[in-house]
């Protein structure tokens, strides 16, 4: 009786509408937070109206976000790229340049790195889509690389070199500015997670969605019955990199400075691991990773401060703390993503001795 209950419930929340209406609540409850006290020991630094907390959440929500729009390259292309992360530096980058350089108001700043990003994301994908591969991830990290080298070089004095770029909020809104503002900007983050959100689904529920996971699995099939994929994958990868750039440009306005680590192969690697640890092809996968992986860092910090455990050197937090939740996750379903297949076998077994009288 309970397993038919559970199948039921299944059954329902798979529906198209149950889902949806799930993350309309979820939308809603996020956006009522700011305005609640909720205090969870060991993962919020405080109450969740207050500054850091609305700072902890507004983060992960951008970095899940970039996340989202690096699983329509690789999760839905299927394409490895290591020069993601140059479309969200862009973003960053070019947004303070507009502001401090050129002395832009905020909107049109906006639109016009916007259009940069556009334009550099379906240049570098029209040239890296020439070949496929690892010829392709390496084509994409040598752009990435070159962005990291001209960001370094500080040219007129536009990207402040080694020491980053500070935000020039003289033309941005009084409502986004200041420690007190931190609800406003987590509300922004939140805004830009939902459009990210939307546009992934809709693209991938979309005809030329469909083309790019077609072509991901068999790319001889979608040429045999007469559709070209380069338009279809370059379209996925400059909308994967607008989408970066959309991003980049809010992480600005959040953290108010942006550094080279920003346009780093490291960068791009971290958002590998979230999205293939939340599950490839999966939408939910990489924001849930992410949002989950970012507010446990408190509390790993809090334990290699009282000794308890030693980062290895070599690795990062973020590798160290996605490895211990991939982990935990596996160990409690029952199985690696390594032994999945036999562990399938494993359970339709045991499902055999179960029917067998």
């Amino acid at each position: 009786m309970n397993r038919l209950s559970m199948n039921r419930l299944r059954t329902i929340v798979a529906l198209p509408a149950v889902k949806w209406a799930l993350a309309a609540a979820l939308v809603g409850f996020l956006a009522l937070l700011p305005l609640l006290a909720i205090e969870i020991p060991g993962v919020f630094p405080g109450p969740s109206y207050t500054p850091g907390t609305l700072q902890l959440l507004a983060f992960s929500m951008l970095i899940a976000a970039l996340a989202l729009s690096y699983h329509l390259i690789f999760g839905v292309a299927g394409l490895l790229s290591f020069g993601h992360a140059l479309y969200f530096a862009i973003g960053a980058y070019g947004l303070g340049i507009a502001l401090r350089q050129f002395g832009m108001e905020l909107l049109p700043a906006m639109v016009l790195v916007f259009v940069v990003g556009l334009i550099v994301a379906a240049a570098v994908g029209a040239l890296s889509l020439r070949v496929t591969g690892i010829s392709f991830a390496m084509v994409t990290l040598a752009f990435a690389q070159a962005g990291s080298v001209l960001i370094r070089k500080n040219p007129g004095q536009l990207t402040g070199g080694d020491e980053g770029l500070t935000l020039d909020t003289t033309n941005v809104p009084d409502f986004l500015v200041g420690v007190l503002q931190t609800q406003n900007l987590y509300w922004l983050c939140l805004a830009v997670l939902v459009l990210v959100f939307l546009v992934t689904s809709w693209f991938e529920r979309s005809r030329a969605g469909h083309v790019v996971a077609a072509t991901r699995e068999n790319e001889l099939r979608v040429r045999v019955i007469g559709i070209r994929p380069y338009f279809v994958t370059l379209l996925t990868f400059v909308i994967g990199g607008v989408l970066a750039t959309v991003v980049g440009m809010a992480y600005l306005l959040l953290q108010s400075n942006a550094t080279q680590k920003l346009v780093s192969a490291d960068f791009t690697l971290t958002l590998l691991v979230i999205v293939v640890l939340g599950g490839v092809g999966y939408r939910w996968g990489a924001v849930n990773r992410w949002c989950r992986v970012h507010a446990a860092r408190p509390t790993i910090a809090r334990i290699r401060v009282l000794g308890c455990c030693q980062r290895p050197s070599g690795h990062s937090p973020d590798s160290v703390i996605a490895t211990a939740f991939y982990s935990r996750n596996a160990l409690h379903s029952g199985c690696l993503v390594s032994t999945g297949w036999s562990c399938r076998r494993s359970q339709q077994a045991h499902r055999q001795k179960d029917c067998t009288p």
